[in-house]
């Protein structure tokens, strides 16, 4: 299960209070006791806890304004596009600007219309046969 030492899933509420009280240096003891889960979950559980906190879940917003090295994975999109770019092999946002509407669309899960929500958020060219244009000096 998730969370807690007995198998108990961690709620919101208490995720929100274990970081209010571990901010206000609460002793485990106390944190336990207002909790109601042994010191060992909580102990387990605020480890959890930093782990999420340090992954980069912070998503970029999809806009022209995105360097060419930008990870796609960094930037918000749809599971589904995200992963059909990355299975086949487009890393960053330049190399998604640099590839054809029709190579895009010989994508799996990729078609017309994830296409053009990709070329529109991005402020590229719309599904033509002539592929991306980029937006600033040449």
């Amino acid at each position: 299960m998730g969370g807690g030492h007995r198998g108990i899933r961690w709620t919101a509420n208490e995720d929100r209070q274990l970081r209010e009280l571990t901010t206000a240096n609460a002793s485990d003891t106390l944190i336990s006791a207002k909790l109601k889960r042994s010191t060992e979950a909580i102990r387990m559980r605020r480890l959890a806890l930093q782990k999420k906190s340090n992954e980069p879940n912070d998503l970029l917003a999809p806009t022209p304004e995105l360097p060419d090295d930008t990870p796609i994975n960094r930037v918000k999109l749809p599971s589904r596009i995200l992963k059909a770019l990355l299975t086949e092999g487009i890393k960053t946002i330049g190399e998604l600007r640099e590839t054809a509407d029709e190579t895009l669309l010989t994508f799996q899960d990729l078609r017309k219309g994830s296409v053009a929500h990709l070329r529109e958020r991005l402020g590229l060219s719309s599904i033509g046969g002539e592929g991306p244009t980029r937006k600033g000096p040449a």
